[in-house]
């Protein structure tokens, strides 16, 4: 059997049963979320003005905290500081679970999560340069302008 909305409760807090009329007031929903129309008035200053607190760039200090291999008691505490009944990750495997087996599953995780940290400069290309501080964007469009250039001049793809 398949399921079906039967009624709706929408943003004014009224109530819709018809058919034709939920299914346009879903339409109308995700076409405003994948719109490239302007926003309401104000939301498009609101967002620019959150966004200006937001530094997309880590500073190096920042950058080289994030490569620190943390110690087996850092990871100790962070996972007895976990919240119960929560899935942490795609995985689905909950909290308790991994606290209460711990002790079987300590070092073999301490010691992935350390390798996996000391191996991070190799997941990270130095090729990339989003949000990472000396690196800038605008490096990768300019070379791709002019490989492009470089195609049509050619006439090469």
């Amino acid at each position: 059997m398949q399921e079906s909305i039967t009624t709706l409760q929408v943003a004014d807090g009224s109530v819709i049963t018809d058919e034709d009329e939920i299914l346009q007031k879903v339409q109308d929903v995700y076409s405003s979320l994948y719109t490239n129309e302007v926003p309401a008035t104000g939301a498009a200053e609101k967002r620019q003005e959150v966004l200006q607190l937001i530094d997309g760039r880590l500073s190096q200090e920042e950058n080289e905290k994030l490569r620190e291999v943390p110690s087996a008691e850092v990871i100790d505490k962070t996972v007895s500081r976990l919240p119960r009944d929560k899935s942490h990750g795609i995985d689905g495997v909950i909290a308790e679970i991994l606290v209460l087996g711990w002790h079987f599953m300590r070092q073999e995780c301490v010691d992935m999560i350390q390798k996996t940290q000391r191996d991070a400069s190799r997941v990270v290309d130095r090729q990339q340069t989003g949000f990472i501080a000396g690196r800038d964007l605008t490096q990768n469009v300019l070379s791709l302008r002019l490989a492009q250039e470089w195609a049509q001049v050619t006439g090469q793809q």
